[in-house]
């Protein structure tokens, strides 16, 4: 698949209508804000720009709850609570495992200046 060459022209002497910095495009943005627009844009999903207040209230916006019984609320909120306990204990499963990681580094690091002080001492 072959792609047509393009041209990026930076006018150094204009300011980017966003950050207000130096070095403007056509469109009047620097390269970084027109990285960071398009990054947005595609961030979105799809979702109409619009005002930022009202798409800040729609991020906010909790969806429609569905109706349950009190036996579904019960039963989730046992389902949540088996949940998070098994999540604290991968927590801790995973520091355990990250001290183990850290204490064999240290050892190995403190037996490569050993060695390499033998090495150095020994005139190699």
């Amino acid at each position: 698949m072959a792609h047509a060459d393009a041209t990026i022209t930076v006018d150094m002497d204009q300011f980017c209508t966003r950050c207000r910095k130096k070095g403007a495009m056509q469109n009047g943005l620097c390269i970084l804000c027109a990285t960071r627009t398009t990054m947005e844009d595609l961030s979105m999903g799809g979702r109409t720009k619009g005002n930022p207040k009202a798409r800040h209230a729609d991020e906010q916006a909790q969806p429609p709850l569905i109706p349950m019984s009190r036996e579904e609320l019960d039963e989730a909120a046992q389902d949540l609570a088996g949940q998070i306990a098994e999540l604290e204990e991968m927590e801790a499963d995973h520091a355990a495992q990250r001290k183990t990681m850290r204490d064999t580094r240290n050892a190995l690091l403190g037996t490569i200046g050993a060695v390499a002080s033998t090495i150095r001492s020994h005139g190699r």
